[in-house]
């Protein structure tokens, strides 16, 4: 969970240069607004213009991405932080259900062992939109 609260922190460092530059770029292109309409010179205007509207593209699409990425990385902690809860909810209750709960238990969360070299649990925790069913 610490590791995704550091990329986290990253992501949101990063927006935040973004915002910046777009910021930066947005006075760039008021300059050029301001040049074209002193010197009247079209062809340095639009390809000024044009060069500018690229950036912002380029740092809108990777605000975007990293907007994203941020609402990835909180619903993943929201999300173990539900299984937490779940796997807790669960153990202190185990000792209370009878054989035949512990069994229907594992069955409607698929429980699987599988054993080898090492011994593997694989099943399903129900959890919708970070809270545990």
């Amino acid at each position: 969970m610490r590791n995704e609260q550091e990329k986290e922190g990253s992501c949101r460092k990063e927006l935040e240069v973004m915002n910046a530059k777009l910021r930066h770029i947005s006075k760039e292109k008021d300059r050029v607004w301001k040049a074209f309409e002193l010197t009247g010179d079209e062809a340095k205007f639009t390809s000024e213009i044009k060069g500018i509207m690229n950036q912002i593209n380029e740092l809108e699409q990777r605000k975007a991405e990293l907007e994203a990425r941020i609402e990835q990385l909180a619903q993943a902690e929201t999300d173990i932080k539900a299984i937490e809860h779940y796997c807790e909810t669960v153990s202190r209750n185990l000792g209370n259900l009878s054989f035949t709960e512990k069994r229907n238990m594992l069955e409607v969360l698929r429980i699987r062992v599988i054993s080898g070299a090492q011994i593997t649990i694989e099943g399903i925790i129900p959890i919708v939109s970070g809270q545990y069913a």
